[in-house]
């Protein structure tokens, strides 16, 4: 997020560090480091409040609040699984409670940056007057949320307008550096992410196409089955070994089938997450000029893969229109042989049918009883 000058300048800490009240606003994960390293580096008899509401009003007394960054409070809370809508109103009415009682000691309050804070920033530290002790380290605070939740984060906070007008309040209260998230580095990662998502969906093709090849195996083959049953029937059991044979192979295809089919669904099922996740994360970086070139040539790449598929569906219904054509024509020379077939039937019932058929019968009993007479 951009920095902000505060409206209201504060001078340099003037209460006595042993006095001072120090409230960490952060979650159970970041309170106890922060707490810990202050105590360790400044005085150990700190007075630690969790809010700004358990200190004393006291116009004479200044108060240090120690502040996680709204996009990686925001991000953690996406992180932890709540949905957009409930992680932004959680946070947001949790900058309202604090903003609530700042406003009425606003001149009283030091703000600044937990993760400044943690790394001994000498900017930080020389604004607030502290001196550190000569052994004095930095401290590391919990690892960031995932790249993709500190995008979502920093875009739910811009496309909110009360969101928004609580992040000028806090920039405005805040004191000393603070880095901007999500920064380069994290923009890259988001962007590695969503080309293994595209990975993930070209897996996916891949088990699709091989289901669907799979079950035109599968089908062919009961077919074949079928024709090899007819035909085993009529010759009494001739096939029967081959027919063992071909169930045995068939059994193997339907479970290779169901193996690809169950891969397909747990794929399917993370892809529909997956592509959740991708739209959030593709608006947001459609706001980051420096992605934009990288954004278009991607889809530029999808582009012709389609364009690749489109002309491969093509040339397929050729195929099959064309074995259409053939398989019509064999029909109708079947048909044709069949008519053919039934017309010589005809003509030879005809003959024998016929007058001059049964008037030479005599001459052709005469003629086979010569044929077969003894020699």
């Amino acid at each position: 997020m951009p920095k902000a000058k505060p409206e209201v300048p504060v001078s340099k800490i003037k209460t006595d560090k042993k006095d001072l009240p120090v409230v960490i606003e952060a979650e159970e994960i970041f309170a106890p480091v922060i707490e810990g390293h202050m105590k360790s580096l400044f005085w150990p008899d700190l007075h630690v409040h969790e809010a700004l509401s358990e200190v004393a009003e006291d116009r004479t007394l200044q108060v240090l609040v120690v502040l996680v960054q709204p996009v990686e409070a925001l991000a953690r809370r996406l992180d932890a699984g709540l949905a957009c809508a409930e992680a932004l109103a959680e946070w947001t009415a949790e900058a309202e409670a604090l903003l609530g009682a700042a406003r009425r000691r606003r001149r009283q309050l030091v703000l600044v940056d937990a993760r400044a804070l943690l790394s001994n920033d000498p900017e930080l530290l020389t604004e607030l007057d502290f001196e550190l002790r000569s052994n004095a380290q930095p401290s590391e605070g919990p690892v960031l949320p995932d790249p993709n939740y500190l995008i979502l984060a920093e875009t739910l906070l811009r496309q909110d307008e009360a969101a928004t007008r609580l992040l000028q309040e806090l920039a405005a209260l805040r004191r000393g550096p603070h880095e901007n998230l999500p920064n380069a580095t994290h923009l890259e990662e988001a962007l590695s992410d969503l080309q293994a998502l595209k990975d993930r969906q070209a897996e996916l093709e891949v088990y699709k196409k091989q289901i669907a090849s799979a079950s035109e195996e599968a089908e062919l083959l009961r077919e074949n089955l079928s024709l090899r049953v007819e035909a085993d029937t009529a010759s009494g059991g001739a096939v029967s070994s081959y027919l063992k044979a071909a169930k045995e192979e068939l059994e193997l295809l339907r479970e290779n089938a169901a193996l690809h089919l169950n891969a397909a669904k747990k794929s399917g099922a993370r892809l529909s997450e997956l592509e959740e996740e991708c739209e959030a994360l593709r608006q947001a970086a459609m706001e980051r000029h420096a992605l934009k070139a990288k954004s278009d040539a991607l889809e530029h790449r999808l582009k012709q893969s389609d364009t690749k598929r489109a002309h491969r569906e093509t040339i397929l219904a050729r195929v099959m229109l064309e074995d259409q054509r053939k398989l019509q024509a064999a029909y109708a020379r079947g048909d044709a042989l069949n008519r053919e077939l039934s017309a010589a039937r005809d003509e030879l019932s005809g003959v024998y049918g016929s007058r001059s058929w049964q008037v030479t019968k005599p001459f052709r009993a005469v003629r086979r009883r010569g044929k077969v007479r003894p020699h």
